[in-house]
């Protein structure tokens, strides 16, 4: 019985050398539910809809193993539409949403923003911003901005057009990125 456990755990110190020589890091992506956090974008003083996908990271063998479990959000969200050369703000925030049927406080999945009970994440980093787009006829592809999250964008956006922007931020071991499209007219 001790050979089979050495054997196994042998097989395994070799997979994990193998992983780390030859990939680097394995993610494993998983649908798992969980208590994932919600969102809310406030536009120019005014709270807007947003798509978001949530990835967990756990940890499962330090820097070579992990475990991703995701949650997607979509809000079917139609253009925020904006006059040319108005100003652009962005506040993000985060909350965690819980729910108070026994009288005690138990984490729950988010779905929107009116649980009955939310407490705000106060770590979020807002890492990136990412702008496409620039075409008043459509949505395109085009990079018009990738780079360091600016909360006043009106900088960036420098024509009217169809733009698709993308927010990445992160806390705990919580990666999300926030989905909305804007129409400068």
């Amino acid at each position: 019985m001790k050979k089979i456990i050495l054997y196994i755990f042998l097989i395994l110190i070799l997979a994990v050398v193998i992983i780390k020589i030859f990939i680097g890091k394995l993610f494993i992506n998983v649908e798992i539910p969980y208590y994932n956090p919600i969102y809310s974008l406030n536009f120019n003083n005014e709270i807007i809809g947003v798509d978001i996908e949530i990835r967990k990271n756990t940890t499962i063998i330090p820097k070579t193993v992990y475990i991703t479990s995701y949650s997607t959000i979509y809000n079917n969200i139609e253009p925020i539409e904006i006059e040319y050369g108005e100003k652009m703000n962005l506040d993000i925030k985060g909350y965690y949403c819980f729910t108070n049927l026994t009288g005690n406080k138990t984490p729950t999945e988010c779905k929107n923003l009116k649980h009955e009970v939310m407490n705000e994440i106060d770590n979020i980093k807002i890492n990136t911003i990412e702008i496409h787009g620039g075409s008043l006829i459509g949505e395109t592809g085009d990079l018009v901005y990738k780079g360091e999250y600016q909360s006043n964008i009106t900088n960036l956006i420098n024509k009217k057009g169809n733009y698709s922007i993308k927010i990445n931020l992160s806390h705990e071991n919580i990666d999300s990125d926030l989905y909305f499209r804007l129409k400068v007219i």
